[in-house]
């Protein structure tokens, strides 16, 4: 056996190995018979309180109590000590403007990384997505998740899904797993991920096999036109059942929206959530974005359990360094954007025709 090392916080020095813990139980394995022997030495730079007092640090930088839209409410993060190396990692996908001074003010104490991904390579393009835009929880498998290996393949399901551009995923009780893709879906070729982990932060190097299946009725067009059908039947003059009926909210159109801040800094918005019944919806189209805007993610959730993918968000035709394209910044259809004008917006119930 190689030798086991015992990093030890500050001073703390372990002076005699303890004997065996009396009330251990080893699952699986029975008890056992011999302990390792770790060497015990004296090679931590940080008592447990710099551990707690640099982790206190990151938190506060990353996300400041703040109700403004800067996306230091948003960032992934994650941090834990690490022994073998003798540094604090922090796991965080938040640019430079923010982890550049936890870089200078502990410049050997601290490891700045990227998150693991757990999300599926973008083979997928955003408007062939129609998989997962319903928030979270998905359906499980009718099996249920019993332990974290049936939890793990069902991430795993949900990651081919989205990955091959799926209209859906489950598990069947009598075949497995299986994807069901578009009716005009020609190949049925299922790939796995790039670089995916899984919230446990495993990398499988096992995939399910899923059975695959064409979709009888839809498209993905179809689905969206009787998305935009649905919608379209909640008009400002329907019953007033609450703010979910209100087809229209915030347009901003033809317009220049400039800033001074630093590059990927600042939200387009965020789903202000103060009633059950509300469904926000703005709309940002033929505008010039500026650099300030976090291009990757222009939209940020209100709260941990109100995602921005909540409420009803698009762009359409927008230009400028802030501009783009991507899973997470949704997009107007030709057809959709029609109904999206300042004429439709000012219309109200009573039909009221500005002139412009």
């Amino acid at each position: 056996m190689d030798a086991c090392v015992l990093g030890l916080p500050g001073r703390q020095i372990l002076q005699q190995l303890p004997g065996r813990p009396e009330e251990l139980e080893v699952r699986l394995r029975g008890d056992p018979t011999t302990w390792p022997k770790p060497d015990s030495v004296v090679r931590s730079q940080f008592t447990q309180q710099q551990i707690d007092d640099i982790e206190d640090a990151v938190v506060d930088r990353v996300r400041p109590t703040s109700d403004t839209l800067v996306p230091e409410t948003a960032y992934e993060l994650d941090y834990y000590y690490d022994g073998e190396n003798d540094r604090i990692v922090v796991r965080i996908d938040a640019p430079a403007s923010v982890t550049d001074q936890l870089r200078t003010t502990y410049p050997d104490q601290l490891e700045i990384k990227a998150p693991v991904s757990t999300e599926p390579s973008d083979k997928c393009a955003p408007e062939n997505r129609t998989a997962g835009e319903t928030p979270e929880p998905a359906p499980v498998p009718a099996s249920g998740l019993n332990d974290d290996r049936s939890d793990l393949q069902w991430q795993q399901l949900k990651a081919l899904r989205d990955y091959n551009c799926a209209l859906a995923a489950f598990e069947d009780p009598t075949i497995g797993p299986v994807l069901i893709f578009p009716k005009d879906r020609s190949d049925l070729t299922v790939a796995n991920p790039t670089d995916w982990a899984s919230s446990f932060g495993e990398k499988p190097a096992d995939w399910p096999v899923p059975t695959t299946a064409r979709s009888v009725q839809f498209t993905v067009a179809q689905i969206r036109n009787v998305e935009s059908a649905v919608m379209g039947q909640l008009s400002p003059d329907a019953v007033d059942d609450g703010a979910k009926s209100k087809r229209y909210g915030i347009l901003i159109t033809n317009s220049s929206i400039t800033s001074s801040a630093a590059a990927d800094t600042f939200f387009l918005g965020q789903p202000w959530h103060n009633t059950t019944t509300a469904q926000p919806q703005a709309v940002i189209r033929d505008s010039s974005l500026p650099a300030a805007i976090t291009a990757a993610q222009p939209w940020t959730d209100m709260t941990p359990d109100y995602s921005w993918k909540s409420a009803r968000f698009s762009e359409y035709h927008n230009s400028g360094p802030g501009a783009g394209v991507n899973a997470n910044r949704p997009q107007l259809t030709p057809t959709q954007a029609g109904d999206c004008t300042p004429r439709k917006y000012l219309a109200g119930t009573d039909g009221w025709n500005p002139t412009w």
